[in-house]
């Protein structure tokens, strides 16, 4: 009798592929961190300053004040000094380029309340007299070097270098 052979082919077996190696498991995880990437960015962002008190001062005259904590920007002790400005702005005209602006003094930060009056000009006495309100206050950090207030517009304040790291709204 005669030997006949039966080859049989070579049973390979595939490896099926982990769950975390599939494309679409990436695609998901890509997704779910883009997602959330906005939220993450918020939890780096800088504190702004607190601030206690803004609006008409009521111990000084034909002007209004910030009572800023300068302890929250005690950072930026060594190269920055601070400003505080107002002024009344109704949509007409780019906010960066509002002429004139209320300035403060410009003051070192220091820890603690630091109290920053800011006087005003015949021009806001009026718009406050003929019915104007709505003030927008801001408190501007300007780099030490350059640190004036020789600046009439806050485009003029940001060539300087100056960065707001507050504002709000108030009275008058």
């Amino acid at each position: 009798m005669a030997q006949t052979s039966i080859s049989t082919p070579a049973i390979t077996t595939k490896k099926s592929p982990q769950w975390w190696s599939s494309l679409q498991f990436w695609a998901l995880i890509t997704l779910v961190v883009l997602a959330w990437i906005p939220y993450g960015i918020d939890l780096f962002k800088e504190t702004p300053a607190r601030v206690a008190a803004w609006g008409m001062s009521p111990t000084i005259p034909n002007a209004s004040q910030i009572i800023v904590d300068g302890t929250s920007l005690s950072k930026y002790k060594a190269g920055y000094r601070m400003v505080a400005i107002c002024f009344h702005w109704y949509g007409k005209e780019d906010v960066q380029d509002r002429e004139p602006i209320e300035r403060s003094a410009v003051m070192d930060i220091q820890d603690g309340p630091q109290l920053m009056p800011i006087f005003y000009d015949d021009t806001f006495k009026n718009e406050v007299a003929a019915g104007g309100h709505g003030t927008t206050y801001m408190l501007l950090i300007i780099p030490a070097p350059s640190a004036n207030n020789q600046f009439s517009t806050l485009r003029q304040a940001y060539s300087l270098g100056a960065k707001p790291v507050w504002s709000a709204g108030g009275p008058p």
